[in-house]
């Protein structure tokens, strides 16, 4: 839910609620700033993209214009990485890039410390694959495996360049960032789990004021959202809008055409 400051005193008022899909979610940006420059939403330094519950409530309880945002990646979500590599790949990056998570009432020194060594290790990491993306001979490989921590390397690669003639190890890097102490979610819901999802988005919507916009983020290019399941959960997402707000001025976008 994406807040912008101010009342709707003096702002433009669509006939229709817009509702605007794109593939990717900084993609709604441009649909956003649109409604700005044409004054439905109101242009200020405070305009936010992101709000605590607090500052929500507070939104909606001033009547404030507010773009609501739906990402489909919600009603079922998968870890795009759990298929592009096998079980001991996905748990050999999980050693390299673990992270522990930090203690509380850590002084700052502390923190800082934690930080500084977090950032050495992923710069350390993300060396290591830009250097196997010129060449991952041997001599290679074992040179950075000989560095604290990356004894795991060698199987790693020697894995991946079993099931592929070129592996792609930038990809592999993106997918060591996302292991730290927690993984990303995944979960790819049933069919009754995404209607129940709908049932309980359909009942917190109902008992909040009308957005002045909508923006959805279908997420399936990058596999987050299942391609096999994202066109049913946009059409039930549409249709759980329309019986509440009515007719839509919907407007679809392939990721590569958003407004100029």
């Amino acid at each position: 839910m994406s807040d912008s400051a101010g009342g709707r005193a003096g702002l433009r008022r669509y006939p229709k609620l817009p509702v605007w899909v794109v593939e990717d979610h900084q993609e709604v940006l441009p649909f956003i700033y649109r409604a700005i420059g044409s004054k439905h939403l109101p242009a200020s330094n405070e305009c936010q993209t992101a709000a605590s519950t607090g500052e929500i409530l507070e939104i909606l309880k001033k009547g404030k214009a507010f773009v609501l945002d739906i990402d489909l990646d919600f009603f079922s979500v998968k870890n795009p990485f759990k298929e592009m590599f096998t079980q001991e790949e996905y748990k050999i990056l999980q050693e390299l890039y673990q992270f522990k998570k930090p203690g509380t009432n850590l002084t700052e020194e502390d923190l800082v410390d934690i930080v500084d060594t977090r950032i050495h290790q992923l710069e350390d990491l993300e060396a290591t694959f830009a250097d196997l993306c010129d060449g991952d001979d041997e001599e290679t490989v074992q040179r950075w495996a000989s560095n604290p921590g990356m004894e795991s390397l060698v199987p790693l690669v020697q894995s991946l360049k079993k099931r592929m003639e070129v592996p792609d190890y930038e990809m592999v890097h993106q997918a060591g960032l996302t292991c730290d102490y927690s993984e990303l979610p995944h979960h790819i819901s049933t069919e009754q789990e995404i209607e129940c999802l709908i049932q309980s988005v359909h009942y917190l919507l109902k008992n909040l004021p009308n957005p002045t916009l909508v923006t959805i983020a279908r997420s399936s290019l990058d596999d987050y959202c299942p391609s096999d399941q994202v066109d049913t959960i946009q059409e039930k997402v549409l249709n759980m809008l329309r019986a509440l707000y009515g007719n839509l001025d919907l407007q679809v976008y392939a990721a590569e055409s958003p407004p100029s």
